[in-house]
């Protein structure tokens, strides 16, 4: 089993949703055209980790931060296929799992000192005002790095992960330990390469960068030494990552797929003959938006297409993997999105028409859904979903508003699909859509039992029968006739939330095991 699961692709981005989308993507499209097809899934959150949290769990989290992690001892996916005797490895990006980077080098004197130097560039950014808040610098000293929570710990045989420069020294690590010291300084450049340098995308007057057309990179110029002048006067391209950042002689921010996809191929290849789960949190759709300068314009969407292509090609090599191995009909592959696009989608359009909103209806016409990542309209959390096992499912595409799926609710499916029976309080906000995927009809729980999204912007008040308007254009929130039903739906969430609260505090979010908690009592249906 391999779950794919990327970072803010909207779900206008792939040709089998959206017709209109301007680059092709025939593997992608391939999974859902001899898969399942969802229509009216959504991701757990419209924001990465809590999103990436939720699926890996299978339990709601609707605290009102963007951070989430899961704590050792908590039952997830990781450790439900460890438990099953499935061989299990993960890649590429680590989150949900808490894993910063230690140097195993560095002396306490410098540790508190790097401290010391990123509280002094927040206070300044702060000082400064505007916008200048979102930059970073981590101050990381060289040395041998780590992850501080080990992979293994969490069920996980293998790992070949990577690292963003917004957050960590840029590099990759095997098994929880970095392929080579961290001892080189890298500096932003403009992206594409073609453009010139001093043509910046921050904005000095006021703080903040824009993500589109341009964006920016680090790798090709490296430095032995940090640049020790005022950093402001380096060029800023991309406001999320550091203006310098340590990294291994190796990395370079366009190649971060490109150095973990053959680890994943390896994977396939030594364990092809037994039962095997990966989990690939891919980076791809996530700014900067940087791929090999293969892709370099090849599409009609500059580098968020050349981003769509890199995906497309790693469905692919991954099929191609497994039909090497006569396995590609005996393995379920799925594909989805941990939220939707970015506030640049609406640039991204209005330049080059591509609509990352977009999607096709079973009638042939097509929406444009509302919103972005970070927030609780529709296209801040609609995700592709494809499910193709053919072996397991014929393909279908299923789209029923009245029913609506989420990525929650993968762990029950897959603990379905392998046999496996859950334990006290393990993914307990999870249905299984085993009965869906092979019929296409809904079971009773589905049908009774609502889903939840979080978000991590605030939305105005707003009810809305996606029936009927799945644009969400007409809010029904304020009309008098209505005002019966939004005081039970209040009244049914505030309750709903109460128990999610309560089981939590109760079962420590799924580690005591040993008396499983009531499920909602209000769950029989929600009596709309």
């Amino acid at each position: 089993m391999i779950l794919l699961n990327t970072d803010d692709f909207g779900i206008g981005d792939f040709q089998i949703y959206n017709r209109e989308a301007k680059v092709p993507t025939p593997n992608i499209d391939r999974l859902g055209n001899e898969g399942v097809k969802f229509m009216s899934a959504s991701s757990a959150s419209s924001r990465c980790a809590p999103s990436r949290y939720m699926l890996m769990t299978g339990r709601y989290s609707m605290e009102d931060s963007e951070h989430r992690k899961i704590d050792l001892g908590q039952p997830h996916l990781g450790t439900m296929f460890k438990n099953a005797g499935y061989k299990t490895a993960e890649f590429g990006k680590n989150q949900p799992l808490p894993g910063y980077m230690v140097n195993r080098n560095a002396t306490v004197d410098e540790h508190q000192e790097r401290n010391r130097q990123k509280d002094a560039f927040k206070e300044r950014m702060k000082e400064i005002g505007g916008l200048y808040d979102r930059l970073k610098m981590n101050y990381n000293k060289p040395g041998l790095y780590e992850k501080s929570s080990m992979p293994h710990e969490y069920g996980y045989d293998y790992s070949f992960l990577n690292s963003a420069l917004c957050c960590e020294p840029g590099g990759y690590y095997e098994n929880g330990i970095g392929i080579e010291p961290m001892d080189t300084y890298l500096r932003q450049l403009p992206y594409p390469e073609s453009r010139p340098i001093g043509a910046e995308n921050f904005n000095r007057q006021r703080g903040g960068c824009t993500l589109f057309p341009y964006t920016g990179y680090m790798g090709p110029e490296k430095y032995d030494k940090p640049y020790y002048g005022d950093i402001l006067d380096l060029g800023i391209y991309f406001c999320n990552y550091g203006i310098e950042a340590l990294a291994m002689k190796s990395y370079d921010s366009r190649l971060a797929e490109e150095k973990v996809v053959p680890k994943l191929e390896n994977f396939i290849d030594e364990h092809a003959d037994e039962e095997f789960f990966v989990y690939y949190g891919m980076r791809s759709g996530h700014g900067p938006y940087n791929t090999p300068e293969r892709f370099r314009n090849q599409t009609e969407v500059g580098m968020l297409g050349e981003m769509i292509m890199e995906a497309d090609e790693i469905v692919g090599r991954i099929l191609t993997k497994l039909e090497d191995h006569g396995i590609a009909d005996d393995t379920l592959m799925m594909f989805m999105s941990d939220n939707g696009p970015n506030s640049s989608a609406e640039d991204i359009f209005n330049a080059l028409g591509h609509n990352q909103r977009q999607m096709d209806l079973p009638d042939g016409t097509s929406i444009r859904l509302p919103g972005k990542k970070n927030s609780q309209d529709e296209a801040g959390n609609r995700t592709p979903f494809l499910w193709r096992y053919p072996n397991r499912f014929s393909p279908k595409s299923i789209y029923d508003p009245k029913v609506p799926v989420s990525t929650v609710d993968v762990y029950a499916t897959l603990a379905e699909l392998i046999n496996y029976d859950l334990e006290c309080n393990e993914a307990p906000d999870s249905r299984s859509l085993v009965s869906y995927l092979e019929t296409g009809e809904a079971d009773a729980e589905l049908q009774q039992k609502p889903i939840m999204t979080h978000a991590n912007q605030r939305a105005e008040n707003g009810l809305y029968n996606l029936l009927w308007d799945p644009e969400t254009k007409n809010n029904l929130f304020y009309d008098v006739d209505k005002q019966a039903l939004v005081a039970h739906m209040d009244n049914y969430l505030n309750d709903w939330l109460a128990h999610l609260a309560a089981r939590d505090a109760a079962t420590e979010k799924g580690k005591k095991r040993d008396s499983c908690f009531p499920e909602f009592h209000r769950f029989t249906h929600l009596n709309l």
